[in-house]
């Protein structure tokens, strides 16, 4: 990827450069199937469970075929391992028939017992009816692992490693029969102690150390004569003490059986991650495909068409067959775009998408509103004052009389031509109908622009198709306007104190602000006919949000004690029926001087209580939409780093409403950090605290209007990981009603602090917090930690102490101590502290 870039840059450069040199290089087929094997293509293993006691659970496989045979035709043999005890047994075999195997299995079987479950990979003689009928007539559960995977069949698969090291020395010193020394070198496995258990699988079979040849040479030396049992201690003596030394050494065996292998996963684990394929992803095979290494390249790409168990899948290759494959074999295949301008509604590679609107159809001076909330007379009184200003309902789109959006290029940069997509031969018509459509409204016009931008076909969910021009390259150049947006927690708490509130919604906003004439070439787009520029400012432009919100600032300033706009959103609000009647009426007039078009059928009129940007708003509160909330309540759990921060996005824009959220959300923020992978692991950690936010967001309680007027009241407590406060008010009879939340999370160092510090940070962070509110009104702090009632009192011996209490010097505030359950349990207010 750097040589390619490196060695584009020399003659051509063009925006984001690295970026499509770097995905070009990525979803090249030829380059991805000869690509390395990484250790990032596996996934973390856990530890498997320990069968309960011996010959419970057993590993099976075959070894050979084995040259030269034996004198006896011995070609193969069948190996098996039991999971408790590690206890090895081999059988050479003539043939890998199925008959052959379940013989072996068989005088296997008659020294330690039938097994319960046996796991064998798919092998024909392990699959085949006759096994399958074998292993039913002796009730044992076959468990196979994933083809072409051996290490799902770990064990068994070490034990052939280490029985083929030690076969190969018999074989070199003795070829014709070294069928005939395995069972002295199963004997010599079975006295050494094993690396997984720590005991030999001769003590965990027999509860004692086998006598072998060193012991043998100990007696012989040291003149040892072993005495038979049955003359020092009876039988019960005997059976008793072997039942002792069998559980003993099964309890350390347990012990160090954990400990190894937990040891061993963490450190397979380091660098690993969790990966997950969705059926009809694209994928390749880390398998060659050929046995010659200089052709060979890996198998695929195939399709993933089944889900077998948690870490194997059904991949459909090319040529029609279907394999069974392990995870850790399996890589995304990155396929190449092709340029064709059509997406989708929820296309989130492609950006943001702003998909030009149609027209609507509204007849003239038919006014129809919803006014039955409303008494008789008043109904009468409203609709009086919207038919005097019926021409702006009239659904006519016109330019506003008010000022040009203007398009400012950064100095010193140069427009590059962009590409233009093809269309689709069957969409070609109905981008002529909009085309014609947007003529026709005189919102573009012909244009010969040396550079004009190329147009996008929006697939809806809903089959309709709408345009969208793509402005990504004029974006990428022109100069940012950074003009302030009203923040939305202010803009709330100024419009819910009224009693009558209407919202009116301005049609097609963006299309009613004339563009500069200067600035009309850098619109221009093509079609597959023509080539056409914007009159107007349209949607999709850099700065058309600001521009927007400046023009509705600057028409409605002189209203602004009862009207505010956000963006096409207009929010007139007044004190009492008569009072809003007026501040309505000439509000409506200067949108009609303007000449601006309302959507009557997006606007609510003279409501106490109103949706507006997500709440429910008005007589003195606000709360969340419900209608969003339903929407919270049915989401999935994110799979993916960018799902995880839309959610946590949703989660943000209503934290007020949630005690302690930061502490609540920290599982989920702790997986937006760069060390964690794209493919998020979840947990059932992240999983309460995922369901947690929920419920508190689908019963979040009714938040007030702070009054002016009155003393504040802030109750704050801090915890190990974060701090939470709330902001409330009195009323006339002493009760709290809340005004908002809010919650931080502790960095590692402010977790370190001692715990009247966290505390003390508790109390100048939520000052700090809520001081928009706060400044210059009487506060009284609520807090669980008694010596933070002497902070103003006394000089605190601590540096930090110190400084915030000469912080909070500028504020006329009271600390008061309450004890936590108190503080919690106080006029239901549990809900708005930490805990």
């Amino acid at each position: 990827m750097r040589k390619t870039r490196e060695r584009i840059k020399l003659s051509f450069y063009w925006p984001n450069v690295s970026k499509d040199v770097e995905n070009y290089c990525r979803t090249c087929e030829k380059c991805q199937l000869k690509s390395p094997e990484r250790q990032s293509d596996k996934i973390p293993i856990t530890p498997v469970v320990r069968a309960p006691y011996p010959f419970h659970t057993v590993n099976v496989d075959l070894v050979g075929e084995i040259v030269p045979p034996s004198g006896r035709r011995h070609k193969y043999c069948l190996c098996l391992i039991d999971q408790n005890s590690r206890w090895p047994e081999v059988v050479p075999l003539k043939n890998l028939s199925a008959k052959t195997t379940c013989d072996a299995l068989l005088e296997i079987f008659m020294r330690t017992g039938i097994p319960e479950i046996i796991c064998t990979d798919q092998g024909t003689n392990f699959t085949s009816q006759l096994t399958k009928e074998f292993e039913d007539r002796l009730g044992v559960s076959p468990r196979f692992s994933t083809p072409s995977y051996p290490a799902s069949n770990g064990l068994v698969e070490k034990w052939n490693r280490v029985f083929k090291q030690m076969l190969h020395h018999v074989i070199r010193s003795d070829p014709t029969d070294w069928d005939k020394h395995i069972p002295y070198l199963l004997f010599a496995y079975r006295e050494v102690p094993n690396c997984t258990t720590g005991i030999s699988p001769f003590r965990l079979m027999y509860g004692r150390e086998a006598r072998g040849p060193l012991s043998v040479l100990k007696s012989s030396w040291s003149g040892e004569i072993p005495l038979p049992l049955n003359l020092s201690n009876s039988a019960v003596d005997y059976l008793q003490e072997l039942k002792i030394n069998l559980e003993r050494a099964a309890d350390l065996a347990s012990l160090t059986t954990a400990k190894k292998q937990n040891s061993y996963a963490h450190y397979f684990n380091r660098g690993k991650r969790m990966r997950e394929f969705k059926k009809g992803e694209l994928v390749y095979l880390l398998i060659p495909d050929s046995t010659n290494k200089l052709y060979a390249r890996w198998t695929g790409p195939g399709e993933i068409i089944d889900r077998i168990n948690p870490h194997s899948y059904k991949v459909k290759l090319p040529d029609g067959n279907v394999r069974h494959i392990h995870a850790n074999k399996i890589r995304q295949f990155r396929t190449r775009a092709q340029t064709v301008g059509v997406i989708f509604e929820d296309d989130v590679e492609f950006g943001e998408i702003h998909p030009t609107p149609v027209k609507t159809s509204i007849s003239n001076y038919n006014i129809e509103v919803d006014v039955s909330h409303l008494e008789e007379h008043k109904q009468l009184e409203l609709l009086e004052h919207l038919h005097n200003h019926a021409p702006l309902f009239s659904g006519k789109l016109q330019v506003a009389n008010v000022g040009e959006h203007k398009i400012r290029l950064i100095p010193g940069t140069e427009r590059k031509k962009p590409y233009i997509y093809k269309i689709p031969e069957s969409l070609k018509l109905e981008v002529d109908n909009q085309i014609a459509e947007l003529e026709s409204l005189g919102l573009i016009e012909p244009s010969e622009a040396e550079i004009a931008y190329p147009i996008v076909c929006v697939a809806k969910k809903d089959g309709s198709m709408r345009l969208c021009v793509d402005f990504r390259l004029l974006n990428a150049v022109t100069k940012p306007f950074d003009y302030p947006m009203e923040n939305i927690t202010e803009l709330i708490n100024q419009i819910e104190h009224a009693n009558v509130i209407t919202c009116l919604d301005v049609l097609k906003g963006y299309w009613e602000i004339p563009l500069e004439e200067e600035s009309r070439d850098f619109t221009s787009f093509k079609t597959h006919r023509a080539q056409y520029r914007w009159k107007v400012m349209t949607f999709g432009l850099r700065n058309a949000a600001a521009s927007f919100q400046k023009v509705m600032n600057s028409a409605l300033s002189e209203y602004r004690e009862f009207c505010k706009a956000y963006l096409d959103d207009i929010a007139i609000f007044s004190c009492d029926w008569d009072t809003h009647l007026k501040h309505l009426d000439v509000v409506l007039s200067k949108l009609t001087e303007l000449k601006f078009t309302v959507n009557v059928k997006k606007c609510v009129f003279a409501k106490t209580q109103l949706k507006y940007l997500g709440h429910i708003i008005g007589a003195g509160r606000h709360e969340p939409d419900p209608e969003k909330l339903r929407a919270i309540e049915i989401i999935e759990r994110p799979r993916t780093k960018s799902a995880l921060k839309s959610a946590l996005g949703l989660f943000n824009y209503y934290r007020n409403y949630i005690k302690n959220y930061a502490e609540i959300a920290k599982p989920l923020t702790d997986l937006t950090k760069k060390i964690v992978p794209e493919s998020i692991p979840w947990t059932d950690v992240e999983e309460l605290s995922f369901q947690e936010l929920k419920n508190l967001l689908c019963e979040a309680p009714t938040l007030y209007t702070p009054d002016p007027k009155k003393s504040y009241v802030i109750q704050c407590d801090a915890s190990s990981y974060g701090v939470g406060a709330c902001l409330s008010q009195r009323d006339d009879k002493g009760n709290l009603y809340p005004i908002s939340f809010a919650s931080q999370k502790f960095n590692k160092v402010q977790q370190n602090w001692a715990t009247i510090e966290r505390e003390a940070y508790a109390v100048v962070w939520s000052i700090k917090k809520f001081e928009n509110y706060v400044f210059g009104a009487n506060i009284e702090i609520i807090t669980d930690h008694n010596p933070l009632t002497f902070l103003q009192k006394s000089a605190p011996q601590s540096a930090k102490l110190q400084r915030w209490a000469l912080a909070l010097q500028r504020y006329n505030i009271h600390i008061s101590h309450c004890p936590g359950a108190q503080l919690k349990n106080a006029d239901g207010l549990s809900r708005l502290v930490c805990d």
